[in-house]
């Protein structure tokens, strides 16, 4: 709760904790490397938090040492590259199809899109920021300094 997690991440990371914790107990996460990469990313993620809460941390640092466990997946730019497979990743290309994409939606839609391709936001975080903008615009937004 410490960290600001949402109240479905930390029942996560505990539901988690509580199926694999037997893994600081015993030292052998061979389990994990079954797993596949997002869940096996959530479990070292809870195993973490869990242990440090109990003390554990650096039996958990050895496990990860031992088990050459990474904390990607490595595929970070699988989707992205797949939009761009057959023409090249090149910028703009990628304007390029952001153009195409946004002429079919509406108004709303493609100004998001717009938003979040200017500020470089996550997509939530966009929602979010538009949000108040439209609600809150006098505390939000900073005028003279332009923020």
């Amino acid at each position: 709760m410490n960290q600001k997690h949402s109240q479905s991440s930390i029942r996560d990371k505990l539901s988690y904790a509580k199926r694999f914790y037997y893994i600081l107990e015993s030292n052998g996460a061979s389990t994990i490397g079954k797993l596949c990469s997002d869940v096996k990313l959530h479990v070292m993620k809870s195993l973490a938090s869990f242990s440090k809460f109990i003390g554990k941390y650096d039996d958990w640092l050895e496990i990860i040492r031992k088990y050459h466990f990474k904390w990607s997946n490595g595929n970070k730019n699988k989707v992205f590259n797949a939009l761009f497979q057959n023409e090249g990743n090149t910028y703009s290309l990628m304007l390029g199809w952001r153009r195409r994409v946004i002429s079919v939606l509406p108004d709303d839609y493609q100004n998001v899109i717009l938003f979040n391709t200017l500020t470089g936001l996550r997509p939530d975080e966009v929602q979010k920021a538009i949000w108040l903008i439209r609600t809150k615009e006098s505390e939000y937004v900073d005028k003279d300094r332009g923020l």
